[in-house]
């Protein structure tokens, strides 16, 4: 049976890409912040693994000793953020916080960690426990990340976050 590891996946693509892998008949280790209702409603061969944050070197020993002697023959590294606080009330303000005049080193900083840093950290953690010839590592980024299509411009912190994942992805 194949195994494959999905940071993020409590909610959004994480979520639904462990709905479909499960479904497949593959095993699943779900790699999560915090377990909700809907990851525990999906059926199949899960393993959820709650208290990974992938900002944190710490959460790597946890997920390689959930791991033990698995091999994994895909890791998919979703866990990501737009960045920044999202105002209570106007989601769309959001935006705004990274706009030229707005954004801060500090938003800067979190983006890079959660969007650029954290799939290297965590892919360097189950490097080890890969499946050998044919297995993957995916990384989940955004056409935000693209510096062709850049016409929109904004969301400073997260598109140059996206922008470095894609090439650490591709070397």
């Amino acid at each position: 049976m194949p195994v494959s590891v999905i940071t993020g996946a409590s909610k959004g693509l994480g979520l639904e890409l462990t709905r479909q892998l499960a479904a497949r008949g593959e095993h699943v280790f779900a790699l999560v912040r915090k377990a909700n209702a809907d990851l525990a409603a999906v059926p199949g061969n899960v393993t959820v693994i709650e208290g990974v944050d992938v900002t944190s070197d710490d959460a790597m020993t946890k997920i390689t000793e959930a791991l033990g002697d698995t091999k994994v023959d895909c890791l998919i590294n979703n866990a990501g953020a737009y960045g920044g606080p999202v105002p209570e009330g106007d989601p769309m303000a959001m935006f705004a916080i990274q706009s030229l005049t707005n954004i801060t080193p500090d938003v800067m900083r979190d983006s890079f960690e959660l969007n650029t840093i954290a799939p290297l950290r965590v892919t360097k953690a189950v490097l080890p426990k890969m499946a050998g010839t044919g297995a993957k590592v995916i990384i989940i980024t955004s056409l935000m990340g693209s510096i062709a299509d850049n016409g929109s411009g904004g969301s400073y912190a997260y598109r140059a976050g996206k922008a470095a994942v894609n090439i650490g992805g591709k070397t």
